[in-house]
């Protein structure tokens, strides 16, 4: 008999050797021994006759033994045909799996015993199963990891982030579980939350070394060992540094759903003791206290030395238009500069930083704003006046606001397209680079405006329906549209719709597709309907789960007709674990 041997160097530089060189090593590929039957070319251009290529059962070297034939990649005794690869047997040592397909097999036992709860993240149900199947912690890492993928569909490299799927000494998993029964997660609480409650809580976790004090928590929460290193609360603090941090937090406790940034803001307002600090040594004080990243606290202008006279203009201004409740800062300097004549006969570099200083914006943010800047008296009461005839809907977004005013103002509607971009961004606030991304702001021939009226008539936009699904139930709706040129279409969905030219070609189901493509398309929607409120990527797993004809295809394939029916992207599904080819692991 001989045996092949391939060369990292690729199949060109395979050479043959026989029985009569007992020394020579067995070549392996993958941790397998390769041996060819006969009849094997000894060029890859040659091929074998038809005959040759039949079943053999072939041990390696350290498989003579009974103990290690029963580690062979195919089982006579079963009628299985041998693993082949190459047109080579592969013969499995020790620690290969007696199946290939055992991979694929646990999967399916692993998705039955631990089903997915509603509404669960990917991560969460790979931690659970983690937890609850004995099965998969005594499994090696590498193919845990894998198991666990291709069972859940999240990534692997995400997967490999979490602390609580890695391997740990008995001691350390004996103490985090220790740790989770005195100190159990409560409901909605985050997983740095619950590492800072358990370090606040518990003695024995603020005693350890800040390393292991780190990996410990991150094996009890499941949090990453980086975010849990950003967190404040869980550094090295001196006894004066913890007893303050306790102090102001008993004057000035969190409120319900407050956010960290604005809980320092509130602390620095109501606490006396911390606006006399120096800037460094407050920005650590509230960031022990809140537990807020200090890099955050240093971006809040609320929270940097002011002079006297700054302080003073600042409280008459929140006392004179307070904010209101759930208002955002943008919103709430927009609403100052409205209101308030003194701020707005202020130079525009003053005016940026008194604003920035009383709502706490950015002062980035608040230069982003057309309507904080200096303005013309006519440009100024042009904008008061479409105010006034086209005012601002309950809770509807600016650039909505934008495009009504541009469809019912006969005024702005009649402006050339520079002016017409200005004027709209001074009425509503709207950035101009944003307003001339809005296909329904460009000029427009007579005959397109026309057939975007015509359409948007015959199928309106339902209640919160989102742009780019508006345009896919035009196209699937209007025959029109769907008979157009490719371009042609974008376009006219484009400017009927509201959206974006680069995100409507990002969209399968607005694409050109043959007769048996939309056959099939059709077919499998009425086979698995979509779910309420199912996302595209979750439709597309359930697909693939459910549908033998779809799982059979090839990836390519099925990744486009996949994308068809679902109107998910492409590049999404290709990142689907799940969805991939396994060897028939």
């Amino acid at each position: 008999m001989k045996r092949v041997r391939i060369d990292n160097a690729g199949a060109s530089s395979q050479r043959l050797y026989s029985d009569e060189e007992p020394l020579q090593r067995r070549p392996r590929l993958f941790g397998v021994d390769l041996v060819p039957h006969e009849g094997m070319p000894a060029r890859p251009n040659q091929r074998p006759s038809s005959d040759t290529l039949r079943p053999r059962a072939v041990l390696g070297d350290n498989m003579r033994t009974a103990s290690s034939a029963s580690h062979r990649l195919h089982a006579d005794e079963a009628g299985q045909p041998p693993v082949r690869l190459f047109g080579v047997d592969l013969v499995a040592h020790e620690g290969i799996p007696a199946r290939l397909n055992q991979g694929a097999s646990l999967s399916n036992i692993i998705r039955t015993r631990v089903p997915r709860q509603d509404s669960e993240a990917l991560a969460a149900r790979a931690r659970r199963i983690h937890d609850s199947d004995e099965q998969v912690p005594a499994t090696p890492y590498d193919r845990r990891n894998a198991v666990l993928a291709q069972v859940t569909g999240a990534r692997a490299s995400c997967l490999r982030k979490e602390p609580a799927l890695r391997d740990t000494d008995p001691q350390t998993k004996h103490l985090a579980d220790t740790i989770r029964t005195r100190w159990p997660r409560l409901n909605s609480e985050t997983l740095a939350a619950w590492a800072c409650r358990i370090h606040g809580s518990d003695e024995e976790v603020p005693a350890m070394h800040y390393d292991r004090r780190i990996a410990e928590l991150a094996q009890v929460t499941g949090a990453r060992e980086d975010n849990l290193r950003q967190q404040p609360a869980l550094r090295d603090t001196d006894p004066q540094m913890a007893h303050l941090a306790d102090t102001i937090r008993t004057q000035v406790p969190r409120r319900n759903s407050e956010a960290l940034v604005a809980w320092a803001r509130r602390i620095h307002d109501n606490v006396e003791q911390v606006p006399a600090m120096h800037y460094d040594q407050r920005i650590a004080v509230l960031a022990q206290v809140t537990g807020a990243r200090e890099g955050d606290l240093r971006q809040e202008p609320a929270l940097r030395d002011t002079n006297p006279q700054m302080a003073q203009l600042v409280d008459a201004i929140r006392t004179l238009v307070p904010r209101q409740d759930r208002e955002g800062p943008t919103a709430w300097a927009r609403r100052i500069h409205e209101s308030n004549e003194q701020v707005r006969a202020m130079l525009y570099d003053r005016r940026i930083a008194v604003l920035a200083q009383v709502t706490g914006a950015t002062g980035g943010a608040l230069r982003k704003v057309p309507a904080l800047r200096d303005t013309n008296p006519q440009m100024k009461h042009l904008a008061d006046t479409i105010r006034t005839r086209v005012p601002r809907r309950y809770l509807e977004t600016l650039l909505a606001w934008a495009r009504r005013i541009h469809e019912s103002d006969a005024q702005v509607h009649a402006m050339p397209s520079v002016q017409l971009i200005a004027v709209l961004a001074q009425v509503t606030g709207v950035r101009e680079i944003d307003l001339r991304q809005e296909p329904a702001l460009r000029d427009t021939d007579p005959q397109m405006k026309h057939l975007a009226d015509t359409i948007r008539t015959q199928v309106p936009r339902q209640d919160s329906e989102a742009l780019a699904a508006w345009a896919r139930r035009i196209h699937d709706n209007v025959q029109q549209v769907r008979a157009m040129v490719y371009r042609s279409r974008i376009a006219v969905l484009a400017q009927v719709t509201g959206a974006r030219e680069g995100d409507l070609r990002q969209d399968p189901a607005l694409r050109d597709t043959d007769p048996q493509m939309a056959q099939l398309v059709e077919t499998i929607r009425t086979l698995v309907p979509r779910q309420d409120r199912e996302g595209p990527t979750a439709w597309a797993r359930r697909i693939h789960e459910s549908n033998e004809q779809v799982r059979t295809m090839l990836y390519d394939r099925r990744i486009a007709v996949l994308a068809q029916v679902t109107g998910a992207r492409e590049c999404n599904l290709r990142r689907e674990t799940s969805l991939k080819d396994t060897d028939p692991l």
